[in-house]
């Protein structure tokens, strides 16, 4: 009895279940799979603040502009020495039917598969980061569960191999790919187009072989177009138009997981098509013709999740977004944020959740209405005039170049005529703040007389009274001459460590040098004076006494016997003498001046205390002791 209950009760309901899948796929027919589809399409650049992606050059981005999120996504590359021009014809087309297209170039037009795979998954990244710019026009519409890929020629090879490197990839569509020794084990559903008279990716050098080295456990198709060259599949109207309605049909039944284009593919555009001149399938549909999947009779919209768990039963929704958290889906809610404004007039359709919104659904979060780029709710200055620049916080700024300011210090000690130069590049009625005195300019300024010391300087804009800029400026002290000396064996060297060049040098009132140097040596004997005077002569003279005698000096000291005196002067020899303490003369004779240094000898005198007698312009007298 419970059987026949049990047959009665499927009898009743599998119609049921049959007619409301049939009627979700109503809409999808041959038909349908126009070009362009029923959404209007703009676009984003950089300039328009997407990201600029590292592994690619260049990006636009395709969206629709009146269809409701959220959106699946396809990144799309050109191939060998090809601009994306060469296949931008995909971006409007896929756009038009609600799945937002990223078209990239390369970084060089040379670039080999590999390099446009990792250009495709960093132009994932950039609808990854699109989808949580604030201000865009895809802020939180994108369903990052459902990306794609696709390319042509080599960008077509560089497309299976992005998805061996990111498994998560949804979808590839590879137009007449090229892609030498292909390794491909991935397990994302691929549609390889190829054409039969292509010479550049013959397909049974490149298209076949990617098919049959790609697993039989992933679903894929490959679609070779009659009489088709290596261009047949740049754009969607390829193959009179079988190209764009089969990669649409792909992209919607395996990205958007909508099971209603799978027998629009087996049972139409794959074996019915007049411009096929090869295909081969390796995927089923899960439909056995009674309106329901066999995995799905638990699951009305076939989107995974079981009725009794699904937010939205009748509409495919895998991913169960709910923006408001009130039990309805996203895809099936009519006020989607929550805010109590219809979505059809809700100009801000994704409003934080508890915030309050004006008629039209916007919170302050979302408006600005000074149109500076910062958001009502942080904007501490709400009436900035348009077109000024703002900073974070939505205030009047400048450029931090802005304002150049020089400060030259005092010419010379006690002048106190130091000067601040302060200039702007942009025109405003400035006050300048130094210490309590203001001063007013428009794009430069010399404040002059100054004392030497640090000063406090702040700009303001008086009709932007936010704007402050302030700086620590020093004006120097002016300079005294000064510097280091040293002789050694006639010649005297000068370090000047402070002084304004030219140097002028004099000895004993004569010019030797003129120098720009800081650093020089010169000729000199015992009793000459050096002087130093700068380009300034407020600056003072820098003076030298030389004195050669103080560098007289006897080693070893005790002796054994031999010692050496260092002579610092130019003669070849000298007239020594040596003495007993009792002034006894012991020897006198004339030495050699080797090196600066004269070699005398004690040894065949007893050990004691002794005067070596040096005659010079004055002679000199020196102790040395013998052990």
């Amino acid at each position: 009895m419970k059987n026949l209950y049990l047959v009665v009760l499927l009898t009743l309901i599998l119609p049921l279940f049959t007619n409301i899948v049939l009627a979700q796929c109503d809409g999808v027919t041959l038909e349908s799979l126009t070009n362009p589809g029923s959404f209007e399409v703009e676009t984003l650049t950089e300039a328009d603040g997407i990201r600029n992606g590292p592994d690619y050059f260049g990006a636009t981005i395709y969206y629709p502009t009146n269809a409701t999120p959220p959106f699946s996504s396809i990144a799309i590359v050109p191939g060998y020495v090809s601009l994306p021009l060469s296949v931008q014809d995909w971006g409007p087309f896929y756009a038009s039917h609600g799945i937002v297209t990223i078209i990239i170039g390369t970084n060089s037009l040379y670039d080999f598969p590999e390099a446009r795979a990792n250009a495709l998954l960093d132009a994932l990244e950039t609808m990854r980061q699109e989808n949580t710019r604030v201000a865009s026009p895809l802020e939180g519409a994108l369903n990052l569960d459902q990306l794609a890929v696709s390319g042509w020629s080599m960008g077509g090879g560089g497309a299976q191999r992005a998805a061996v490197l990111d498994n998560s990839i949804a979808g590839v569509v590879a137009l007449c790919p090229y892609l030498n020794n292909p390794q491909l084990n991935h397990k994302s559903p691929v549609l390889i187009f190829s054409g039969e008279n292509d010479l550049i990716a013959a397909p049974s050098q490149h298209a076949d072989i990617h098919y049959n080295v790609t697993p039989n456990t992933t679903d894929k198709v490959l679609f070779e177009i009659e009489n088709g060259n290596h261009y047949v599949a740049n754009t969607p109207n390829g193959g009179g138009g079988a190209v764009g309605r089969i990669a649409l049909s792909w992209l919607k039944l395996y990205v958007e997981q909508n099971d209603c284009y799978c027998t629009l593919l087996t049972d139409n555009l794959l074996m019915d098509s007049p411009v096929v001149s090869k295909v081969e399938q390796d995927f089923e549909c899960e439909s056995d013709n009674d309106g329901i999947g066999d995995v799905c009779d638990n699951d009305i919209d076939c989107d995974g999740i079981l009725n009794e768990n699904d937010n939205c039963r009748e509409i495919v929704n895998p991913n169960q977004s709910d923006l408001d958290n009130d039990g309805i889906g996203d895809v099936c809610d009519n006020d989607i944020d929550g805010d109590g404004v219809m979505n059809d007039v809700d100009s801000c359709p994704n409003t934080p959740l508890g915030e309050e919104v004006d008629a039209n659904g916007c919170s302050e979060s979302q408006l600005d209405n000074d149109s500076d780029g910062v958001m009502n709710d942080i904007d501490l200055c709400p009436n900035t005039p348009t077109g000024e620049a703002v900073d974070a916080n939505g205030c009047f700024t400048l450029p931090p170049n802005n304002f150049t300011i020089e400060a030259t210090g005092e010419t010379c000690p006690n002048k106190k005529n130091g000067q601040i130069l302060i200039t702007a590049n942009e025109v405003y009625n400035y006050v300048v703040s130094i210490n309590g005195n203001q001063y007013h300019f428009t794009n430069n300024k010399t404040i002059s007389d100054l004392l030497p010391g640090t000063y406090e300087l702040c700009i303001e804009v008086p009709e932007n009274d936010s704007f402050e800029q302030c700086y620590s400026i020093t004006i120097e002290e002016g300079n005294t001459i000064s510097g280091k000396s040293s002789v050694t064996s006639n010649k005297a060297s000068i370090a000047i460590e402070q002084g304004t060049a030219p140097f002028n040098v004099y000895v004993n009132g004569i010019t030797v040098l003129n120098t720009l140097n800081t650093s020089f040596t010169i000729d000199v004997k015992h009793g000459d004076l050096i002087e130093v005077k700068t380009a300034k002569s407020c600056e003072g003279t820098f003076l030298k006494a030389i004195d050669l005698f103080e560098n007289i000096k006897v080693y070893p000291n005790p002796s054994k016997g031999l010692f050496e005196v260092t002579l610092p002067i130019s003669e070849k020899e000298v007239v020594a003498e040596l003495y007993t303490m009792d002034s006894q003369l012991i020897s006198k004779g004339t030495y050699q001046v080797v090196n600066g240094k004269v070699q005398m000898s004690l040894e065949n005198q007893p050990t004691g205390v002794y005067v070596v007698r040096i005659y010079l312009d004055t002679p000199v007298n020196l102790t040395i002791i013998k052990e």
